[in-house]
């Protein structure tokens, strides 16, 4: 990429994590509610992660859905989940076919789910531990004698077998070490059903798909025979399941199924606005895909759409005649904003009358 590229590029990435930050600020001022160190740091991080899939994707800052950015904000700031960790959360970039824009929405995985439950988990004191069984280890249930529980019993005898069940063990308020969180691997093919369901309701034969996974009703099954299932898309074939069931199956079923184990234990009511708010966001599992892309949203002439959105807040380049390309190499997106986040300018931004509750029109954003 050339020099003058990089700058255009810079620039126009600085004015959008400014400017949705500043809306998000200036959002919960007006609510009385201003942001703490510890939340600012966070919208920060979230917009640099954003970001960064947006430059890595091609997807113009311009065709991202502001409103969806700033949920993204919000979310993280309230669930203490970190925006920098892959094993806590992911961002998924959706293309909508109505409005032409890029929505983000931020998902909780794993690690993520546990942070939840811990926080928001109606009467738990702490998460203790989970155990991954797997197939040949030695497992006894839960045995009960009355109203006394005999703990379970598991003798782990690999590392490397299928996973057949999990158990998330906790501490209930009052005490007792509670081993009923538990998922096995049939548990996870809701999860399936429901990502085809989301990513796949333009594919005319999305419901015999779906159809017959439940006729299945088994997931070993079910992935053998969809695991490399494909069909004609817009741009060329398209697997109905992403790369993850593929190359990291195991990890994938493992992780779902913790998610499943988490989901069972119901989340308690809080009086905090932000929180009660991400609680409701989180809880339940998405129907979006977990840890990779089904479509790759590609935009062409990506280094002009950036150049184009630098100029309109008034710097002025030549383009360049070089074949550039967006390289991560080049580009630090994930470098930490240290500077104070600058209000944007009002005479750099057109502002027309408000119509709905003041929301900015395309026109008024700044990149």
């Amino acid at each position: 990429m050339s020099e003058k590229n990089q700058v255009a590029l810079k620039t126009a990435s600085g004015n959008f994590q400014s400017y949705y930050i500043n809306e998000v600020k200036k959002k919960y001022d007006n609510l009385n509610l201003p942001l703490t160190a510890e939340e600012t740091r966070v919208a920060i991080a979230t917009m640099n992660a954003i970001t960064k899939i947006a430059v890595e994707k091609n997807i113009p800052f311009k065709n991202i859905d502001g409103s969806t950015v700033q949920t993204c904000m919000e979310v993280l700031m309230a669930s203490g989940l970190n925006p920098m960790a892959s094993k806590q959360i992911f961002f998924k970039p959706t293309e909508n076919k109505n409005t032409g824009l890029t929505e983000f929405t931020v998902e909780p995985q794993a690690d993520g789910y546990i942070a939840l439950l811990q926080k928001f988990g109606s009467n738990i004191q702490r998460y203790i531990t989970t155990w991954v069984i797997r197939e040949g280890d030695e497992f006894s249930q839960i045995e009960w004698v009355g109203i006394e529980q005999k703990p379970p019993m598991w003798k782990p005898k690999s590392t490397t077998a299928k996973v057949v069940r999990v158990v998330v063990i906790v501490q209930n308020t009052d005490g007792t070490i509670d081993y009923s969180l538990q998922a096995e691997r049939d548990n996870v093919i809701p999860s399936i059903i429901g990502h085809i369901r989301q990513n796949h309701r333009y594919f005319k034969d999305v419901d015999k798909v779906i159809e017959d996974i439940q006729k299945i009703n088994d997931l070993d099954k079910i992935l053998e025979k969809y695991a490399n299932y494909t069909y004609s898309g817009n741009k060329g074939q398209v697997y109905i399941l992403g790369p993850s069931w593929r190359d990291h199956q195991e990890a994938m079923i493992k992780t779902k199924m913790i998610n499943f184990a988490c989901r069972q234990r119901s989340h308690a009511e809080t009086r905090d606005i932000k929180e009660q708010r991400t609680v409701d966001y989180l809880v339940n599992e998405k129907t979006v895909d977990d840890l990779e892309e089904v479509e790759i949203i590609e935009h062409k002439n990506d280094v002009e759409n950036h150049f184009e959105e630098a100029k309109a807040v008034g710097k002025k380049f030549e383009e360049s005649d070089e074949d550039d390309e967006i390289l991560e190499s080049e580009i630090n997106v994930d470098e930490e904003i240290t500077e104070p986040i600058e209000e944007v300018e009002e005479e750099n931004v057109e502002r027309k009358e408000d119509t709905q509750e003041n929301e900015p029109s395309m026109d008024d954003i700044p990149f």
